[in-house]
């Protein structure tokens, strides 16, 4: 595992030069997205493989400054272009592996996984550790601005590094969120995009 974490961070590190280049991220679908998960002032969110920070302003306009966001990375360049661009006072950075980082149980009220979620290598597990630090009626949120399709082609095509990192379908979540006590509220798995979100 450990030395798939290493595959994985080497991948992000050796393209973050590009990698805004490299992932274009539809406004319109960006907002379709924020208003399903529906943050709200004062949250606090964690954001999963947050990379060059493509969410952090966005999650901030609504949040606003009494809310909190932990913005982690397994990648340290790609975290260190998030920090030139972000300094929002209740904003901390964690460069880490997501799937063992220590967090404190029932205290975010989201966790967004975006562009993220193929990579786990155990989905089941590291959603069910993730699960842990949601509060009571807290959202899991699992979302790709692109098909699954197009998700995957990239994958397959872009680096041998992350070519069986693979979006799995909708169905397939679904069973994982239950087994690990989730109820799904958002299920969108169609050409332009990908959307699951689950309360705890």
């Amino acid at each position: 595992m450990q030395n798939e974490l290493q595959t994985t961070k080497d991948f992000f590190n050796s393209v973050v030069d590009k990698w805004d280049n490299i992932c274009f991220h539809d406004t319109k679908k960006l907002d379709l997205i924020f208003s399903e998960i529906a943050l709200f002032k004062g949250a606090r969110v964690m954001d999963v493989g947050c990379g060059t920070g493509i969410l952090i302003p966005r999650i901030f306009d609504e949040i606003g400054d009494d809310g909190s966001l932990v913005a982690v990375d397994c990648s340290e360049r790609m975290l260190k272009i998030a920090k030139s661009r972000y300094q929002f006072s209740s904003l901390k950075f964690m460069c880490d592996d997501i799937s063992c980082v220590k967090f404190k149980e029932n205290y975010f009220d989201f966790i967004i996984c975006y562009s993220v979620f193929p990579h786990f290598k155990d989905k089941t597990a590291v959603l069910a550790h993730l699960t842990k630090a949601l509060v009571p009626g807290g959202k899991l949120c699992i979302c790709h601005s692109e098909s699954r399709e197009a998700i995957n082609n990239q994958h397959a095509k872009i680096d041998e590094r992350v070519a069986n990192d693979m979006l799995i379908g909708a169905d397939a979540v679904k069973v994982i969120l239950d087994d690990i006590g989730l109820t799904p509220v958002t299920s969108i798995d169609n050409e332009c995009m990908y959307v699951i979100i689950a309360t705890k």
